[in-house]
């Protein structure tokens, strides 16, 4: 099975704006080591980011990323009992390991992967590589993936590309980048700001010349406008929707209206 991986040890160049984004195809549901069920979906409508590591338990580059506590980081500042934005999953993609090796016992694996148990994010052993990472995997580890609550995907190589103690920054870049706050042009991002984002009560919007802003949800519906630059988003429900902002500029120059994606918690 070793044969049909690639492992990939150089760390990744590529700035954020050159990733390419791409839809998910198949949002799996599985049973992790600890007998609780991932349903990558229910993820995903629940207004979260994932971030998921495929491994193997031979693989020396990504035995070398797990102990440097990349994802324990992001786990412990941006997951459940953080920030709250953030879901994390291990994956193993040989189906030749069973869980003694993900364990550390036995065959070829370099350790414990669990940490003695100690892991409370889920890991994933009980699925074959050919429908487990359908649409994501892609024959080479360490192989990073970073799933937005839209349902977009890109490779998250630059995680590994940093020390663990700038994880957590680098995913916050991400999670700005997958909203709208970073790619807007030049000439805006120093006077659009949409914060906190996610958000679960008031939304706040600085733009220079600001004159109103529309809601909408993933359907196209418009949920919410107001005239004033802090919305009111307590009502609505837990998902991902577009804010469409509305600037002197926009109404002098017949300009396309700033839009801006956000989650609601």
């Amino acid at each position: 099975m070793k044969k049909l991986f690639l492992l990939v040890a150089l760390m990744s160049t590529m700035s954020l704006s050159a990733q390419t984004w791409k839809n998910v195809s198949n949002p799996f549901q599985a049973t992790a080591m600890d007998g609780t069920t991932v349903k990558l979906q229910d993820w995903l409508d629940s207004g979260y980011y994932v971030v998921l590591d495929f491994f193997a338990v031979w693989c020396g580059p990504c035995w070398q990323m797990h102990t440097s506590g990349h994802l324990d980081r992001v786990y412990e500042t941006l997951g459940p009992n953080g920030e709250n934005t953030v879901r994390v999953a291990m994956v193993e993609v040989d189906n030749s390991s069973n869980d003694a090796a993900v364990r550390g016992n036995g065959g070829n694996t370099l350790g414990d992967w669990t940490s003695g148990g100690t892991i409370e994010y889920p890991i994933i052993n009980s699925m074959s590589p050919l429908n487990c990472v359908s649409g994501f995997f892609q024959n080479a580890i360490p192989y990073l993936v970073f799933v937005t609550p839209d349902g977009r995907y890109c490779d998250f190589d630059d995680l590994r590309a940093v020390t663990a103690s700038r994880a957590v920054d680098v995913v916050r870049r991400y999670m700005s980048l997958a909203s709208g706050q970073v790619g807007i042009a030049d000439a805006d991002a120093a006077t659009l700001r949409v914060s906190p984002n996610p958000v679960s009560d008031r939304l706040q919007v600085t733009a220079e010349g600001f004159r109103g802003m529309s809601v909408y949800d993933m359907s196209g519906r418009k949920v919410l406008y107001t005239d004033r630059p802090q919305a009111d988003v307590s009502a609505l429900p837990q998902g991902v929707y577009l804010l469409r902002i509305e600037t002197e500029e926009n109404v002098r120059s017949g300009k396309v209206m700033k839009s801006v994606k956000f989650v609601k918690r």
